[in-house]
């Protein structure tokens, strides 16, 4: 069993983002102990960049310290020969991203009951960040920088968390980020973000009010069709209210998430917290009831978006994933070894031979050209080694930080090869039957194992009754195996 650190397994993909790709895992002990967790992985292409691990490394310790019901916690942070990795807690459940795209499919909307407690838990957590000291209580100043509706997880016990702390800023982080540099989603941003100026913690009050506009006017709110047209709504645009987009919006709640959203942060509310009381004051004003945990719950498992972990393993044992599935491919271009995932579903469709059989990594074309159209100075290199050294062939490594799918070859079922037994000096009996093979055999190959050929045993087949005066002869067993097969063949 291939282990990562020694004792946590990968089992399933879970997401995939621009920095890492997180896998649902089990973390193994003594005594058969065993808890599944989520294993965060750094992309390959980023693992030889020094600022980027340090940030994946910012990411663990600063979320290691939050010790929070609405924050995801983090377990481990290790490293081993495919490079660095978080081990967080596994929260069964759905971003709020997926609950949103899976109602917006059913032609549903969530309910606002509903969504304040999970914007309710969400500044919680945030709230607890930004709170956040050192060893000597001094304020570390952490902000989030990236809340957005792909950063909150929703669990089936009904409680939201925040998550994703790697674009974070905190006073005493390791590493720094470029100041020319723009960290988090742009239709999330505050004004002073977009516009490069000194963050805190009413950054995050904005974005998450950017995100309660969005749940309330069932829309977006920021849109362009680029980012530079994006940026300039940020930071010069005049905010509409979400009552004017949505009339179904009461009027308390409004003004509440107006508030938040001014661009100036001094008119903005000083903290999560004074912004989570001023939501729940209107809503107790207006007579509205705030969902409970148990309905969110219900709510989250009634719409199906999430897959239970029995049912990931279930499919991950059924593809042979934990044992047999790569977990390095190497690089063509580069020469260095890269991390592979883990698809949803593999192309095999014999699913019981792929339990035993190694297979291979294909890229598919799809990657191959989407990376083509992305990266055309990337291509236009790479395209000239190929035309000096005929590695065209190359390009085809799939990129899996994009989401494809890694398509994997036919593999090689698992067959027992043929055996000759030793050849006997004298056989007084007759020549006991063909054993079972491991595969079945086809009736054109019954006729060719029911007289050993020539090439196999060179001797005379024994018959059942002999002359006592003849000489001893020799007799081969048949072939116990079934027929070969050749990967090219399959």
């Amino acid at each position: 069993m291939d282990l990562r650190g020694g004792r946590y397994e990968i089992l399933h993909l879970i997401a995939s983002g621009g920095m890492a790709t997180v896998y649902l895992g089990r973390a193994r002990g003594m005594g058969g102990f065993e808890r599944l967790v989520a294993v965060k992985t750094m992309h390959a292409h980023l693992a030889d960049e020094p600022e980027f691990v340090a940030m994946f490394l910012d990411e663990a310790r600063l979320a290691a310290q939050i010790r929070h019901p609405n924050v995801v916690g983090t377990i481990d942070v290790q490293q081993d020969e495919r490079g660095v990795f978080i081990v967080m807690e596994y929260i069964e459940g759905a971003s709020l991203q997926q609950l949103l795209r899976s109602l917006h499919k059913q032609g549903n909307t969530l309910p606002l009951e509903i969504a304040l407690r999970v914007f309710l838990d969400m500044l919680a957590g945030l709230h607890a960040a930004h709170e956040l000291t050192d060893a000597q209580g001094k304020p570390l100043h952490l902000v989030h920088r990236d809340v957005s509706p792909q950063n909150v997880l929703i669990g089936v016990d009904g409680v939201a968390r925040i998550t994703d702390f790697g674009v974070a800023r905190a006073e005493a982080r390791i590493s720094t980020t470029h100041g020319s540099q723009l960290k988090g989603k742009i239709g999330y941003m505050s004004p002073e973000q977009a516009g490069r100026l000194p963050v805190d913690r009413r950054t995050d009050v904005y974005a998450a009010a950017v995100l309660l506009w969005e749940l309330m006017a069932l829309q977006r709110l920021i849109r362009g069709d680029s980012e530079a047209e994006m940026l300039a709504k940020v930071v010069a645009s005049e905010t509409p209210s979400p009552r004017s987009v949505n009339p179904d919006v009461p009027e308390a709640l409004d003004a509440v998430c107006m508030r938040a959203l001014e661009k100036n942060p001094d008119d903005r509310y000083p903290t999560a917290a004074d912004f989570a009381e001023a939501l729940d004051e209107a809503a107790r004003s207006m007579g509205m009831k705030i969902a409970t945990p148990r309905a969110v719950a219900s709510f989250v498992r009634a719409h199906g978006v999430h897959t239970p972990p029995v049912d990931l393993r279930a499919k991950s044992n059924a593809e042979g994933q934990a044992a047999q599935v790569p977990t390095r491919i190497e690089n063509p271009v580069s020469g260095r070894a890269s991390a592979a995932s883990f698809p949803d579903r593999m192309s095999s469709p014999d699913r019981k031979s792929s339990e035993s059989a190694s297979a291979v990594i294909v890229p598919p074309d799809e990657t191959r050209g989407k990376r083509m159209r992305t990266a055309p100075l990337v291509m236009a290199s790479v395209a000239a080694v190929a035309l000096a050294g005929g590695a065209f062939w190359m390009l085809r490594a799939p990129r899996t930080n994009e989401g494809a799918p890694v398509v994997l070859s036919q593999p090689v079922p698992s067959v027992d090869p043929p055996t000759i037994a030793p050849t006997p000096s004298m056989v007084l009996a007759p020549a006991p039957p063909p054993s079972a093979s491991a595969a079945p055999t086809p009736p054109a190959m019954e006729s060719a194992r029911a007289a050993p050929s020539a090439s196999n045993t060179g001797k005379a087949t024994a018959t059942t009754k002999r002359d006592p005066n003849a000489p001893p002869t020799a007799t081969a067993r048949p072939s116990s195996g079934g027929p070969m097969y050749r990967p090219s063949e399959l």
